[in-house]
């Protein structure tokens, strides 16, 4: 019997952290930020169903031949887009084993995570002649949020999906690390001097 793990938690939350424990022999097929081309509106709603993503047909090949697969993905904490996620699959196999794993609703820890990876990845605002100028190469290059940096957009995700995020309560959540509390000042965070 073919098995998917779903791991469910705001970007920034640790779910890549988590994949790479939970795939320590690397015999796992790993679909990370599932739905990542989406958009979400303003009231949470992602703008695309989970059967129409790039990868869809690519997951059910992967279960036709007993593969373990692990997706993961903001876009789960939609809970509509998490039960079209079990219904496809259910869909497609009937006998399909489906773990979901959670992360705590914690946009605070999540938006200082984010910032955190954007630092150590090194993008970040200096002072130039007594502007700031955003020195990085994480922009948005295409759709409505073109030449947004990538970190706003995934701040305005974090905060739209959070409002509406449920966790059943047979589930116990894991909770996000902290990787630097200076995160928490926001994007003040990214000034180097």
């Amino acid at each position: 019997m073919s098995k998917v793990t779903i791991i469910v938690g705001l970007p920034g939350s640790g779910k890549s952290t988590l994949i790479n424990e939970l795939n320590k022999n690397g015999s796992d097929i790993i679909m990370s930020d599932f739905g990542w081309k989406y958009n979400i509106d303003s009231e949470g709603n992602i703008e695309g169903s989970f059967d129409e993503e790039y990868r869809f047909n690519n997951l059910i090949s992967y279960i036709k031949d007993s593969k373990t697969v692990i997706l993961d993905g903001g876009f789960f904490c939609n809970h509509k887009f998490l039960c079209e996620a079990e219904y496809h699959l259910n869909l497609n196999f009937p006998d399909i084993e489906i773990e979901r794993v959670y992360f705590e609703n914690n946009p605070k820890d999540s938006i200082a995570n984010v910032l955190y990876r954007e630092y150590v990845g090194g993008n970040h605002w200096k002072r130039v002649d007594g502007n700031l100028i955003f020195y990085g190469h994480h922009c948005v290059v295409e759709g409505r949020d073109n030449g947004r940096r990538q970190y706003e957009v995934i701040i305005d995700n974090i905060n739209k999906l959070s409002e509406n995020y449920i966790i059943p309560s047979k589930f116990t959540p894991l909770k996000i690390q902290l990787q630097d509390e200076k995160f928490y000042e926001g994007w003040r965070a990214l000034i180097r001097e």
